[in-house]
Formats: C-alpha cells, sequence, structure tokens
C-alpha cells in the first residue's frame, strides 16, 4: 500500500548550494537524508554555501506540503499531523524565515514571502481553518494561531516593519489585515 502524503520541495540558487531537507512519512518509505534539528542559526551548514534550508515532516494520512524556494539564507518548516492538511510555501529573496504546525483534519495554509528578513508562523489546531500570509518588503513579521473549527485569517503585509499577530479561537472566525 503506498503512503497518499505529498511533499514537493524545490531550492534554487544562482550559484553553488547547498541545502538540508529532511522528510518523513510514517506508513510509507519517504524518507531522506536526515538534516540537523532545527538549529537554523548562523552556523547552518546550508547557508554557508548561500543555500536554503526547507523541512517538511508529515504524520497522519493525505497530507500535502510544498516548499519554493529561490534566493539565499530562507528557511521553511513544515509540521502536519492529522488528514488532508495542506501546505503551501513560498520564499523567494534573502533571509525569509516560514514555519507551520498543523493538527486536525482539512487545515490549510499558505505563504508568499517576497524580499528580505520577513518572518512568518502559523499554527492551526482544529479542522478546515484556512490561513495565508503574503509578504512583500523587509522585515515584516507576522503569525496566525487558529484553534477551533471553519476558521479565516489573510494577512498581507508590504513595505517594511510591518508587525501582526492574530489569534482566533472557536469556530467560523474572519480576519483580514493588510499593512502597508
Amino acid at each position: 500500500m503506498s503512503n497518499p502524503n505529498r511533499i514537493v520541495v524545490r531550492t534554487m540558487c544562482a550559484l553553488l548550494c547547498s541545502a538540508a531537507l529532511t522528510l518523513s512519512c510514517l506508513g510509507g518509505a519517504c524518507f531522506a537524508e536526515p538534516a540537523p534539528p532545527f538549529d537554523l542559526g548562523p552556523d547552518e551548514p546550508a547557508f554557508a554555501a548561500g543555500g536554503n534550508v526547507a523541512h517538511i515532516t508529515q504524520t497522519g494520512s493525505s497530507q500535502s506540503g510544498v516548499i519554493d524556494q529561490t534566493g539565499s539564507r530562507n528557511t521553511a518548516l513544515v509540521l502536519q499531523a492529522g488528514g488532508t492538511n495542506m501546505a503551501s510555501i513560498l520564499q523567494a529573496g534573502t533571509q525569509n524565515a516560514a514555519r507551520l504546525t498543523q493538527t486536525g483534519l482539512a487545515n490549510g495554509a499558505t505563504f508568499a514571502q517576497h524580499g528580505n528578513g520577513n518572518n512568518a508562523s502559523v499554527i492551526q489546531a482544529g479542522q478546515t481553518n484556512r490561513g495565508s500570509i503574503v509578504q512583500d518588503g523587509s522585515a515584516n513579521t507576522a503569525a496566525i494561531q487558529q484553534r477551533g473549527t471553519g476558521n479565516t485569517a489573510l494577512v498581507a503585509q508590504s513595505g517594511s516593519h510591518n508587525a501582526i499577530a492574530v489569534l482566533q479561537t472557536g469556530n467560523g472566525g474572519s480576519a483580514i489585515v493588510v499593512q502597508h
């Protein structure tokens, strides 16, 4: 029986590139070389060559995770547990960081980071929650935390040095935040 989890990781850089990568799908044969734990400080081996770091860990069934990185020194971490959770991270630039944790069923999160030094985090627990963070600029920080069912949050940041945190608990909440 094959594992229905889907993992796609693509990192690109213009010159010499090195990336640390860990893929693990329980219940199937989708393991890769283990990367170091999440110590992604300045001494991260992938950064020495101007590379990016992508890490996806999935437990449960029918999970989907996609990380697409261009530039250098970007980090992306996806942790999924439960079933039918979806994650998509797009990073273009330098030193962007994205972290996603999903537990439960049918949660979805997307990240799009363009620029330098942006930081984004989404934590979802429950089911059918949707979170999206779009950052275009430098040194922006955004965090979404959703606990419950059917919550939706969109954060869009452009420019520099914006910061926002969205907390949703309960069911059916909706939040849209735009910062310039």
